[in-house]
């Protein structure tokens, strides 16, 4: 399930909704988040760095002030007394600035921490975002190759019957209690979106176009409004049978440009979408 999406290399956007969201590819955002670790990462190292340094500096300015008391315990002179006084003076305020210069790169430590949390939980969000973005693109792609009427409502309905799988990367299909479901034509084999779809079909037909009946397969059988029934890869692409397409379209023109666009939409046949 996941191939179809993970191939795309480009930017794509999770928020659907509008505003000047910017998104990022899956590469993309790893080399944002090594960029914004080694951002913070640095400022860490430089701030312990500095913390470092007016430790040193405060253990040898304790040293000094000791040494400067000392000197003013044993002067004798009333200049000897001043030039100490001076001194131990001088190396208090010293320390006093030494104490401030510490209380502000302790604010800023503080700001890089929570910076730091900001950044992880600003790229947790984001990586979500792209979660669901690419579980509703799996699901729409899935989903859009059986004939619902009104796919948004369809992906609405089916969304908690599929989640997210860590260890493979990839979404899976899962019961009401959440435990994954197995493929019942694939033994042993996990079922595809593409499978629990139709059988979701199978079990909501009035959520399917009227004209179309779904099959227990892959194949579909197309109705014409004359009650003759075709298989659209009898009528359209690879192996179609062109007298059959002939017969239709002579006999019930609307109904065969219809399943033609139909074709289209499933890739059968090259052609504009309506």
């Amino acid at each position: 399930m996941a191939d179809n999406v993970s191939e795309n290399k480009t930017a794509i956007t999770p928020n659907e909704g509008g505003g000047n969201t910017v998104a990022f590819s899956e590469e993309q955002q790893k080399a944002f988040d090594s960029i914004i670790e080694k951002r913070l990462s640095r400022a860490h190292k430089d701030l312990r760095a500095e913390l470092d340094t007016i430790k040193t500096e405060k253990e040898t300015l304790l040293k000094q002030l000791e040494e400067a008391k000392q000197t003013q315990s044993t002067a004798r002179s009333s200049k000897d007394k001043s030039d100490a006084a001076d001194d131990v003076q001088a190396i208090k305020n010293q320390l006093e600035e030494l104490q401030k210069a510490n209380k502000t790169l302790l604010t800023e430590k503080d700001e890089v921490r929570k910076a730091e949390l900001k950044a992880k939980q600003d790229t947790d969000s984001v990586k979500q975002q792209m979660l669901d973005y690419r579980k509703k693109t799996e699901m729409q792609f899935a989903a859009q190759k059986v004939p619902f009427i009104d796919l948004e409502a369809i992906i609405v309905l089916t969304e908690r019957y599929v989640k997210y799988d860590p260890q493979s990367n990839d979404f899976l299909v899962v019961n009401e209690k959440g435990g994954e479901r197995y493929s019942t034509t694939n033994v042993g084999e996990l079922m595809t979106l593409e499978e629990f779809y139709n059988e979701y079909a199978q079990q909501k037909k009035h959520l399917v176009r009227s004209d179309v009946v779904v099959g227990t397969g892959s194949t579909e059988s197309l109705k014409s409004n004359f009650g003759k029934t075709y298989k659209l890869e009898d009528l359209f692409g690879p192996g179609s049978d062109a007298k059959k397409a002939n017969e239709l379209a002579k006999t019930d023109k609307l109904k065969y440009q219809e399943f033609k666009q139909e074709a289209v939409r499933r890739g059968l046949i090259g052609g504009s979408r309506v």
